[in-house]
């Protein structure tokens, strides 16, 4: 237990670092007064001479209620006015924790500003300007909540006009001028994968896995207390001038891990299963030019197969206005009924693609 000596300043002189314990100013000889703060300066020593420590323990000061003077705790009568001390009210005993120091720290001197002699208070505002002030506040606060939706309802307005831009169409007369395809191979291989589902939904040939869950452990972290640590959580107002530290013991954590069990299948009622599924890992692609379209050679090693084809057939066209078209064919059957050099009337969107075409 530490305890230290505060200290007050003076309401009257102005006088800044009395001793807590001493009743009147070392500046103007003013009472210090029951309204005085104490507080506790940050590089007040460690009392070590008995007779302060017990002056300290002996208790709150308290104020004479025939004179309001200060008295120790172990005065019997007031020293101002010799009145026994009777019921009169001892300081109040009052601990500050930290970080809220603050309130034991040092207080601002109470300054009352004074308005200059030729600086007449501003008048209240009139009626009709108050409502002015109410009806600007109300437009503004419109303003505020309209800003927003108006930027949305622009920005929407300009994500359909373009959308409408890219799909709207025009005629215009066109020209094949090439080719292009496009083919793809989905390239497999049957790889063991991790589902759940319901007990009753449990595809066939799967393995169950909350029966190996049985036994098995899992790591967990956990906080466990090792011990405690005596911390210093502030000072306490002793009410006669000495404040003295405050501590509490506070329990010290570490993180240990420990095994548990693991058991069931997981919340929800649903189990954990491995099944063989065949699943796309990679991608074959041939394209050209050309009009000898072809598939790609997958080059399938160990354990793949081949998995879903696609194909792209376009058929190239200029438009008379300068725009490079393409239409894309149904089946190879269509797309080889093209050849360069042939008109046709198409529609086309603002992009480039062809939606319809007719011989000319």
């Amino acid at each position: 237990m530490a305890i230290r000596e505060g200290a007050w300043d003076c309401d009257v002189c102005g006088r800044v670092g009395n001793r807590g314990p001493e009743k009147h100013c070392a500046g103007c000889g003013h009472p210090r007064g029951e309204e005085v703060k104490l507080y506790l300066p940050e590089d007040a020593p460690e009392l070590s001479e008995q007779a302060a420590l017990d002056r300290a323990l002996a208790g709150p000061d308290w104020s004479c209620e025939h004179c309001d003077g200060d008295n120790r705790a172990d005065y019997e009568h007031c020293t101002g006015c010799g009145a026994p001390r009777g019921e009169s009210a001892e300081r109040e005993v009052i601990e500050h924790r930290t970080p809220v120091a603050a309130s034991s720290a040092r207080p601002e001197p109470r300054r009352e500003v004074q308005p200059a002699a030729d600086t007449p208070p501003p008048a209240p505002p009139s009626k009709k300007r108050r409502k002015e002030l109410r009806e600007k506040h109300r437009r503004e606060k419109r303003k505020g909540c309209r800003r927003p939706l108006v930027i949305g309802l622009a920005l929407l307005a300009a994500l359909v006009a373009l959308i409408a831009w890219c799909g709207r169409t025009s005629e215009a007369t066109a020209t094949v001028t090439g080719f292009a395809w496009e083919r793809t191979i989905q390239v497999e291989k049957l790889l063991t994968v991790t589902e759940e589902a319901l007990p009753s939904q449990v595809p066939p040939g799967a393995r169950r896995l909350d029966a190996e869950r049985e036994g098995a452990t899992r790591t967990v972290t956990e906080r466990v207390q090792v011990g405690t640590e005596r911390v210093k959580v502030g000072v306490r107002d002793l009410g006669n001038g000495f404040f003295e530290d405050v501590y509490e013991d506070r329990p010290i954590y570490e993180l240990r891990q420990r095994q548990v069990p693991v058991r069931g299948p997981p919340a929800g009622g649903k189990v954990r299963y491995q099944i063989d599924r065949w699943q796309t890992v990679r991608e074959a692609k041939a394209s050209g030019g050309d009009r000898s379209p072809r598939w790609p050679d997958p080059a399938l090693a160990a354990g793949e197969r081949g998995g879903e084809r696609a194909e792209r057939l376009t058929v190239l066209l200029a438009a008379t206005d300068g725009r490079r078209l393409r239409y894309r064919a149904r089946d190879e059957a269509e797309w080889r009924r093209f050849a360069p050099g042939q008109e046709f009337l198409v529609e086309a969107t603002a992009s480039g693609t062809v939606r319809s075409l007719s011989r000319r």
